[in-house]
């Protein structure tokens, strides 16, 4: 007897990355656009029985951007969680990132950006592991985020000093990718755009400094 094992519908995935309890959904809305020559959907509504109101599913484009006048929601709500559950282990996050957002407040020359690589293991406290750097391409191809108990999320990962360095004409086509781009310091408004979210340490210091 040969056993077919069904195909994840969109409805699947939407649930499962949205942890939403299939059974209650009465539809689910979406959005669309064209983006590079491209069209592309995404879920933005869900609708449960027997409620009337709908629930928004994709509240704003760049959910890991932390820079001066956008702080990621379900970043930010992830650390506040992390401080009440594991207070001890997210104030020593934010005493790592602290030390070092100090350290290059200092006017320093030849400050390396692979400096910012000793923040790994505080950031993998709080949900994001960079993986191996690599010499050529994106720094940190197989970085993972795992925030609010959703699904580890592959998402590769830049690293700069400034986010200017990103404009650099090596990084044209890694602009058009989705990438997370980690610096001290955001620089350049144009480089968030389109799938590209900026990680600026100095901000996440301080969200570290509200809720931990």
């Amino acid at each position: 007897m040969v056993t077919r094992t069904r195909k994840r519908t969109v409805a699947d995935q939407i649930t499962y990355w949205y942890r939403l309890k299939a059974a209650d959904i009465e539809r689910i809305e979406f959005e669309d656009s064209f983006e590079r020559d491209s069209f592309v959907i995404r879920p933005s509504h869900v609708k449960f029985f027997p409620r009337k109101a709908r629930r928004v599913l994709y509240p704003g484009s760049h959910p890991l951007t932390m820079i001066g006048g956008h702080q990621s929601p379900l970043l930010t709500e992830h650390l506040a969680q992390l401080s009440k559950q594991r207070r001890e282990w997210a104030q020593w996050l934010r005493g790592q990132i602290t030390s070092i957002v100090q350290e290059h407040e200092r006017v320093v020359p030849s400050v390396d950006e692979r400096d910012l690589l000793r923040s790994s293991g505080a950031l993998e406290v709080a949900g994001i592991k960079l993986g191996m750097y690599r010499a050529k391409g994106i720094d940190c191809p197989d970085a993972r985020f795992e925030l609010g108990g959703y699904p580890e999320y592959a998402c590769p990962i830049e690293v700069e000093e400034r986010s200017s360095g990103f404009l650099a004409p090596h990084h044209d086509r890694h602009r058009k990718q989705r990438v997370v781009l980690m610096c001290m310091t955001h620089d350049a408004p144009e480089v968030l755009r389109g799938y590209v979210d900026v990680l600026e340490l100095r901000e996440l210091r301080r969200v570290l400094d509200d809720v931990a």
